[in-house]
């Protein structure tokens, strides 16, 4: 599976977050190996066709979910950053995320990916 880390400007990982009690952060105020990467429907290595998201990364949605999303996501930047690049600009490429609201979590999965109620 395809995907991007989120860097801050200077490359650190360590990104401000809201605080919350989840258990995948030692520091609430503070998210790392944060990426964007896969949502929606998939087809993994073998064959099989996942629906999948991603509690504290980010993940492409609607139509741009899935694998030909994430390649779509990922041409696009490397694209961006050879333009960049030939105008003497250097290959960072700011990512504008919008905090989501109001989510609706349909159901949530094993790690096998089977629904789990």
């Amino acid at each position: 599976m395809e995907a991007y880390a989120i860097r801050n400007a200077d490359g650190s990982k360590k990104l401000d977050a809201e605080s919350n009690d989840s258990p995948f952060r030692k520091e609430k105020d503070e998210a790392t190996g944060v990426m964007i990467h896969v949502g929606g429907e998939y087809t993994n290595s073998s064959g099989e066709n996942r629906i999948t998201g991603s509690e504290g990364c980010f993940t492409l949605a609607g139509p741009d979910s899935g694998n030909k999303g994430i390649k779509k996501f990922i041409n696009d930047v490397v694209k961006r950053q050879l333009i960049n690049k030939k105008a003497a600009k250097g290959t960072s490429i700011d990512v504008d995320i919008e905090k989501r609201k109001k989510v609706n979590v349909k159901w949530k999965v094993d790690s096998n990916g089977n629904k789990v109620e």
